[in-house]
């Protein structure tokens, strides 16, 4: 049976367990490959950042065990039915692993999209958007429902909005405030970001408008925002005495 002194000690170690293993799921155009620079510049080692090395990675063939590990594909949680095992199984087998959808109004997301394909030369400069957005449109409308099927998933989960968090808020704040294993000698200096406006005359899809607003109305998704951050381990009572008590008996 445990001493009270015992079960404060218990109770500490669980409290200063930090995430260890961070897997980025999405959206792309919406700040993944920005959080995975932060995370390159640190103590995150195993960098997995292209599909089929992903696939590999969840699959078990890559680490024995994941540490300090860091996965990102953007594309995730556009397809979450075909990843939901590896997803799972990468779960289960990291050390504390924190996943993370990064959200962007749809319309500006695809706009930012198109032109990012137009300059990779992954479609012809001479597409319309039109036509590029209504190939993508389906993907996004159903980000809201995917969202909810990997918090039922996966056991630690977190919506980082680009608008107000990842744009506006110092990253290493975000990083800290979200309790990852983090360390870096090589901090670079934040600043305020300001994404390219989209054109004036670009045409606005009133659905996907609805959709995004849709996705923030929703008080499941709502629930596990870094803004609400409700989904955080929050130190209790016990932790705090014990914190106390250990003070005073140094």
């Amino acid at each position: 049976m445990f001493s009270a002194l015992n079960l404060f000690k218990h109770k500490t170690r669980k409290a200063s367990k930090k995430f260890e293993t961070i897997c980025i799921v999405g959206l792309p155009k919406c700040g993944t490959t920005y959080l995975l620079d932060f995370f390159i510049n640190g103590n995150f080692t195993n960098i997995v950042h292209k599909r089929k090395e992903a696939t590999n990675l969840m699959n078990g063939n890559r680490f024995i065990k994941f540490k300090h590990c860091i996965a990102k594909n953007p594309r995730i949680i556009w397809d979450i039915e075909y990843w939901s095992k590896q997803l799972k199984y990468f779960d289960d087998t990291s050390e504390k692993c924190l996943f993370i959808v990064c959200v962007r109004p749809y319309n500006d997301a695809i706009y930012s999209l198109y032109k990012y394909f137009q300059k990779g030369g992954s479609i012809s400069n001479n597409m319309k958007y039109n036509i590029f957005l209504d190939s993508h449109k389906k993907t996004y409308l159903d980000i809201e429902k995917n969202i909810i099927t990997l918090k039922n998933t996966v056991k630690e989960l977190v919506v980082l909005r680009f608008n107000e968090s990842i744009i506006n808020e110092n990253t290493y704040k975000i990083i800290e405030d979200l309790n990852i294993d983090f360390k870096t000698l090589k901090e670079k200096k934040w600043g305020k970001h300001t994404p390219k406006k989209m054109p004036e005359g670009v045409f606005i899809d009133e659905e996907l408008s609805l959709a995004y607003q849709s996705l923030l109305n929703n008080p499941l998704v709502n629930s596990i925002t870094y803004k609400n951050k409700k989904y955080l381990y929050e130190v209790g009572v016990l932790y705090r005495f014990c914190k106390i008590w250990r003070s005073l008996n140094c």
